[in-house]
């Protein structure tokens, strides 16, 4: 009896189970793309990119049992803990933690954006003990002749994500908006 019920929820309903699985652990996250670099007429690097490092958590990785309350402290004194050995100030606030774990729990939240190379090393040094913290490498915009030709190559915004074509292809939590063009070669 087992055989012929384990056979006949296997063979009629199947694909019904294998769509509701790749629903449960399959999650689209948009990762925006960098710039392109912008050359002038005798080939000179107008507008490029450089590495920039951030220290980023994870909430999802770093809830702990119990309340949610305890692991908006966690994240607090992580951040804290971070901040004291890289050397800055942790500018997050427990407001700022419950709008993210409600609005983007699957995205990373950023600690500290374009960390030097001493604070780069400091927070290498605390990776493997601490859970949820990572360090990424984000493109930044770069203009190498500074303000010379500013009004010509105009500058990058973030993308407004209400107005991108490609929105509804992505679950709201888990879009990252590309840079655009805010004005001149941009």
């Amino acid at each position: 009896y087992i055989a012929v019920h384990l056979w006949f929820k296997q063979m009629r309903h199947g694909e019904e189970y294998r769509k509701k699985i790749s629903q449960q652990s399959i999650r689209r996250i948009r990762i925006p793309a960098a710039r392109g670099r912008i050359f002038s007429s005798d080939g000179k690097v107008l507008a490029d990119n450089v590495p920039s490092y951030s220290v980023v958590l994870h909430p999802a990785e770093m809830r702990q049992p119990g309340r949610r309350k305890k692991t908006i402290a966690h994240i607090l004194a992580t951040a804290k803990r971070i901040a004291a050995a890289v050397g800055r100030k942790s500018t997050i606030r427990e407001d700022m933690v419950v709008d993210h774990l409600n609005r983007r729990p699957a995205l990373p939240m950023t600690l500290f954006s374009n960390l030097s190379i001493r604070e780069l090393t400091a927070a290498s040094e605390m990776m493997p003990p601490v859970k949820g913290m990572e360090i990424v490498t984000e493109p930044q915009r770069c203009y190498l002749d500074g303000e010379m030709v500013a009004h010509v190559l105009g500058f990058v915004v973030k993308e407004d994500p209400k107005l991108a074509e490609d929105r509804d292809e992505y679950f709201a939590p888990y879009y990252n908006s590309d840079y655009t063009g805010g004005g001149g070669i941009e």
